[in-house]
């Protein structure tokens, strides 16, 4: 496996640290842009590289590494993974929506969704003055939901309704609170990623569907 690294840290440290950055910064987008993947270490200090390898190939030699894929595209955010993790053996892809930016400027924000062999175990939904997230892995049902300065949280079978750090147990999840989050997660730029929640939520509050 080849690997392309950015040049020692001593090189930039010759400059005042705006011309580091912005010649770290060159470099990075260089090689960025000329190859498929960059790695780096989460538990040692060896130095990050980029690649041209097969991904196979990467995690059939490297353990406890992320990887970047620095040929990302917006036009397949939903199906192509931003990222991945690879921690003791097992795959974990990292998926980033249409607003996320190319490897080639940066680092990008949080991900909408992480999934593994088995399928999604987390999704996470931020909008329009409004988000929410799950616990796919808890035995019981666990979700928050946040619309303007009002949560609902569902833990234990039991609603959770008010702001935060002062929610009181509640009959149901207000639809008026509900209703709002999953008309945005159900719009059309979103291609159906959130549809699995959607009906998750519907299930748990027995909101009808038509009032969407």
């Amino acid at each position: 496996m080849d690997r392309y690294y950015l040049p020692e840290m001593s090189v930039f440290n010759r400059y005042e640290h705006r011309v580091c950055n912005r010649l770290i910064s060159g470099y990075h987008r260089k090689l960025a842009s000329k190859h498929r993947y960059f790695v780096r270490h989460q538990l040692s200090k060896e130095r990050p590289f980029y690649t041209d390898a097969d991904l196979s190939e990467i995690i059939s030699v490297l353990g406890d590494i992320e990887i970047i894929n620095c040929r990302w595209d917006d036009k397949e955010w939903d199906t192509t993974p931003w990222n991945y993790f690879v921690t003791s053996g097992k795959v974990y892809e990292g998926y980033k929506d249409m607003n996320a930016i190319p490897f080639t400027q940066g680092y990008s924000g949080d991900d909408v969704g992480k999934r593994t062999d088995d399928g999604f175990y987390f999704k996470y939904f931020n909008s329009n003055n409004c988000a929410y997230w799950r616990d796919r892995k808890s035995e019981t049902p666990t979700w928050h939901l946040r619309y303007g300065n009002q949560y609902v949280n569902l833990r234990n079978d039991v609603f959770y309704v008010g702001i935060f750090g002062s929610t009181v147990e509640a009959k149901s999840a207000p639809s008026d609170l509900v209703l709002p989050l999953l008309k945005q997660m159900n719009a059309k730029k979103w291609r159906g990623f959130y549809d699995d929640e959607i009906d998750f939520i519907l299930e748990q509050t027995g909101i009808e569907r038509r009032l969407m």
